[in-house]
């Protein structure tokens, strides 16, 4: 696990110069000679994204500190995510679970937050009567 701002990150914007419309850093990998980038569903200035882009992650937080996006990302090189401002590879997940994809059961790592809602107790249920 890296802090996000340590992968010298930036803003990207095709439309709108700098305005969040996605965001790129160096390969925690292969360090600063190759660049990860991802586009946003949600630009950082709350416009719609470029017309000809196909975004497929979703942000939440405003700064590199804050950042996370979901789902993950996957590069040949990279594949994790970015939680709470720290870029996680899928080597580091810490639980698998099985799923059905494309008709057939195989093993999927969980990204952190999913491994937290699949632990957590869940706050709504009443407590059994005593």
């Amino acid at each position: 696990m890296r802090g996000l701002a340590k992968l010298n990150p930036r803003w990207l914007g095709v439309l709108r110069p700098v305005s969040g419309e996605g965001r790129a850093f160096d390969c925690p990998n292969c360090g600063p000679r190759h660049t990860i980038a991802v586009y946003f569903a949600n630009p950082l200035d709350g416009k719609e994204p470029a017309p000809w882009q196909k975004p497929v992650w979703n942000r939440d937080g405003e700064t590199f500190q804050t950042l996370s996006i979901q789902p993950s990302i996957s590069y040949p090189c990279f594949h994790g995510w970015v939680e709470g401002g720290f870029v996680i590879d899928i080597s580091e997940s810490p639980a698998t679970a099985m799923v059905m994809v494309g008709g057939k059961l195989q093993r999927v790592a969980l990204s952190p937050a999913q491994y937290r809602n699949a632990v957590e107790e869940p706050s709504d249920v009443p407590a059994p009567p005593s």
